[in-house]
């Protein structure tokens, strides 16, 4: 992967200049904060580098932290979230609300959206969360799915757990300063990188894609 871009839930991102983002184990100097106890990040984005894929826990990931911090890879070292970077309250960090919020711009040929993209840590706790979050961009929405199994032509089979992406987007009545710029071509690319589309004008679940 290049530098400068960060793959999460294998969509590969632009990211922020390495020298503008905050170190993790340290305190973010525009935002004051730190990442603490948190560990979402360890499990839930892509990394590349160790062939570790989103959603599985890190091999270097212990109860005090990293323990390769100083020899990190590059997708660890450009990532941040959007609580790190100052948005949302102190209390709402993610390993305590439960959502990993990200801020994924989204590169065409001739556009770039800018999207949150929305990482459920625990069952149902994005709801808390989307109203305000729809306030300020697009939301794409990745919860987890649980093993099943499920009869297909009387047959049984197992499903494995995986992920679910929603493209959550905001009532018609909405405020959101973002809709008065958001065009069909926007729509599209957003669309067509995720691989969903919105059915509904909005609500809590979209059209589903589901890994």
């Amino acid at each position: 992967m290049d530098s400068g871009r960060v793959k999460i839930m294998g969509v590969d991102y632009a990211a922020p200049e390495p020298e503008a983002l905050p170190e993790p184990t340290a305190v973010a100097p525009e935002s004051g904060r730190g990442c603490g106890q948190c560990r979402a990040c360890c499990s839930e984005i892509d990394v590349p580098e160790l062939s570790k894929p989103a959603g599985v826990s890190c091999r270097h990931l212990t109860s005090s932290g990293c323990r390769q911090h100083a020899a990190r890879p590059e997708s660890c070292r450009s990532f941040t979230c959007t609580w790190l970077a100052g948005l949302g309250e102190p209390r709402e960090r993610p390993d305590r609300s439960g959502v990993m919020v990200v801020a994924a711009p989204v590169v065409g040929d001739d556009r770039t959206v800018n999207v949150l993209l929305a990482v459920e840590l625990k069952p149902g706790a994005s709801r808390r969360v989307l109203t305000e979050l729809l306030e300020l961009a697009p939301v794409i929405l990745v919860t987890k799915t649980q093993a099943r199994v499920e009869s297909v032509g009387g047959k049984f089979r197992s499903v494995p757990a995986g992920r679910s992406l929603a493209w959550v987007k905001p009532s018609p009545s909405s405020r959101a300063s973002w809709l008065e710029r958001f065009s069909s071509a926007d729509q599209e690319l957003v669309s067509r990188v995720f691989g969903v589309r919105v059915s509904l004008p909005c609500g809590f679940r979209a059209n589903e894609k589901t890994s």
